[in-house]
């Protein structure tokens, strides 16, 4: 079931619905003006969220591409270990 929550930001109020609980829509809209604030003032609202935008996509990006490298990683890790029980199974 939809909850709707009212949220702020620049300035405005927006009613949204989530399926998610207040704490997470609060998380959202924090990270969300976070990345407002670091647009300069002054700038009409289209731009100021667009630039937000892209700033989100690229943090999004950035996050992927470090979990896949660490997923990478572990799975390396894991076949290595694998491979060291399997050879003093043998021995």
């Amino acid at each position: 079931m939809k909850n709707e929550f009212t949220i702020k930001l620049l300035g405005r109020e927006l009613t949204i619905r989530s399926d998610s609980d207040a704490a997470h829509v609060q998380a959202v809209e924090a990270l969300a003006k976070e990345h407002l604030d670091q647009i300069p003032q002054g700038l009409p609202v289209q731009h100021a969220l667009m630039l937000a935008t892209l700033s989100l996509a690229d943090a999004l990006l950035r996050e992927r591409q470090q979990h896949l490298s660490l997923k990478e990683k572990i799975r390396a890790r894991s076949a290595e270990l694998l491979t060291r029980l399997n050879v003093r199974r043998v021995a």
